[in-house]
């Protein structure tokens, strides 16, 4: 391997460090609430999925798709409490909410973890964004570092998602589909 001369004007990937552009443009306000409704729609359709082959008699796919649902749900939550419970940071509003077991519930049977995380990342955005239009530079960068921080704690969560919820309704998908096809079944396609 070749050696980096510590001369070379080159910028090596250091993951820890703050990008020299703490800007949050309105594209990045966008974004964000945008992930917030995605990720509601998405439990919409699945509870919608579900609700259609319990309509329909389907019950054998109506309880794999719950307990699809219901397992990667109570497993990102316990993730992201746990998560909570080592952070000193986080929002007034996200720390009143813990406190409150009906929520925890809600949180839990809605599949509402990775929200409550876009809440808090959208919130120390908009306060970067605000402190660097008051020119209070070292509130944006401190602002922005924890903006940073709950984003890469709401990536883990919805990767963690992605790889035990949506992985395996697909799967579960193309399997009715193939063993409806196969019986000739006048199941409606959900």
């Amino acid at each position: 391997m070749d050696k980096v001369d510590s001369r070379s004007t080159v910028d090596l990937d250091e993951p820890d460090k703050l990008p020299r552009d703490l800007s949050i443009s309105y594209w990045d306000l966008f974004a964000l609430i945008l992930a917030i409704v995605s990720h509601i729609v998405d439990v919409c359709i699945d509870f919608n999925v579900a609700y259609q082959y319990y309509k329909y008699e389907k019950n054998v796919y109506f309880v794999l798709t719950i307990v699809f649902m219901a397992v990667p749900s109570i497993i990102n939550t316990y993730m992201s409490l746990k998560i909570y419970s080592l952070q000193e940071d986080m929002q007034e509003v996200t720390r009143k909410f813990l406190r409150n077991p009906a929520l925890l519930l809600i949180m839990l049977l809605l599949q509402m973890a990775p929200v409550f995380r876009y809440y808090d990342v959208l919130k120390y955005a908009i306060k970067s964004r605000k402190a660097a239009q008051n020119g209070n530079y070292e509130n944006q960068r401190k602002y922005y570092a924890l903006m940073a921080k709950e984003d890469s704690y709401v990536s883990l969560l919805r990767l963690f998602e992605c790889f035990l919820e949506a992985v395996p309704q697909q799967i579960l998908q193309i399997c009715i589909v193939l063993v409806e096809k196969n019986h000739g079944s006048t199941f409606q396609s959900v």
